[in-house]
């Protein structure tokens, strides 16, 4: 098994630290950082277009991006990997569309449908697939090899595990989208409770964020401690 640092080094170790701020991305986006490709090279393009060009043009490290998102999806539809949205391809004789699935529906039969590029993972996930899969081992300890792995290619800023749960990594999506550049100083007003709650309503899903209760306790927990009390 190849690890980062030798995919990178195929690759003259490209610098793809524009992608620390991601906290999910597609499959097809991990599989690529991982072979040190920039998934921005294909953005918006759809899968089969994408897969075209990987094979016709055959950019370095072609044949791990491939095997990667295959060995993902299996891994998705077995659950051995969480997924926050899933979606799987569609067709029959008259029209082709994709479905979005609830991950204890599917099961292995279902990985040849798994849409790479809408489909989505967490870093986290990401990280422990490079973990279990061998792309962060070597002669030390895999934890101290990802590390080296970081610090020489800087390129995913994978987290170390640590304990978290779906409405846990929803909390830090408000906190960081609607409040981390807040200033209670500054002339400019507070996010609005009614744009936030709203946000959660149409994206909390992802995180099984769908009661009014739930939104309820992120909106709140969430909000800046001057905002709640009236300041």
């Amino acid at each position: 098994m190849a690890t980062i640092r030798e995919l990178h080094g195929r690759n003259n170790n490209p610098d793809l630290r524009h992608w620390k701020s991601r906290k999910f991305y597609s499959i097809f986006d991990a599989a690529m950082l991982t072979c040190g490709i920039d998934p921005l090279i294909f953005g918006g393009l759809p899968q089969d277009d994408i897969l075209d060009l990987l094979r016709t043009e055959t950019p370095v490290n072609w044949k791990w991006v491939l095997m990667i998102v295959k060995s993902m999806a299996e891994g998705i539809c077995t659950g051995d990997i969480k997924s926050q949205e899933i979606h799987v391809n569609k067709s029959n004789y008259n029209d082709e569309w994709t479905e979005k699935r609830e991950q204890t529906d599917l099961n292995l039969s279902d990985s040849r449908g798994i849409n790479y590029v809408l489909t989505m993972i967490s870093r986290k996930e990401h990280f422990n697939f490079l973990l279990k899969e061998g792309f962060l081992d070597g002669n030390q300890p895999a934890i101290q090899q990802h590390q080296q792995e970081i610090k020489s290619v800087e390129v995913l800023a994978l987290p170390a595990p640590k304990y978290t749960t779906p409405a846990m990594e929803c909390l830090y999506e408000v906190s960081e989208s609607f409040w981390a550049v807040y200033d209670p100083e500054g002339k400019e007003p507070p996010p609005k409770r009614e744009m936030i709650r709203a946000w959660l309503r149409e994206n909390g899903h992802k995180w099984g964020v769908t009661t009014g209760r739930m939104i309820d306790a992120i909106d709140l927990i969430a909000r800046h401690p001057s905002v709640r009390s009236g300041k």
